[in-house]
């Protein structure tokens, strides 16, 4: 007949220190992912808005995604720009992520942004 013995282990004050650390590290860790994902939840469950004025008109479309209204926006963008602009007004201009802003030849402005409804 084998006999086992079973001994309580005791652990120093630093290992229990580090055993927790890694713990609450890995616990954060888990939580951020968490709410990451549910970010990116919402925003597929987003729904992606482009609106642009030349000044005169308001107009909205809708798009399923945020690539889809961005790559509209930098092809409007693209289609409103004019030959002879002059260098003042082409360094004013531009085209982001979410947001555009053209001058033509200081006559008009057109104006464009994605906005985000969750």
């Amino acid at each position: 007949m084998k006999l086992s013995l079973v001994l309580p282990v005791l652990i120093s004050k630093e290992q229990t220190t580090r055993c927790m650390t890694k713990m609450g590290k890995k616990l954060t860790k888990m939580m951020k992912n968490n709410v990451i994902r549910e970010k990116e939840r919402d925003f597929m469950e987003s729904k992606f808005y482009l609106m642009h004025t030349d000044g005169y008109d308001i107009t909205t479309e809708d798009y399923p995604t945020f690539k889809a209204a961005q790559d509209a926006m930098k092809e409007a963008y693209e289609a409103v720009q004019v030959e002879g602009n002059g260098e003042e007004w082409e360094d004013m201009s531009y085209c982001d992520d979410d947001y555009a802003i053209y001058y033509a030849r200081g006559e008009n402005v057109y104006v464009w942004r994605i906005l985000t409804v969750k």
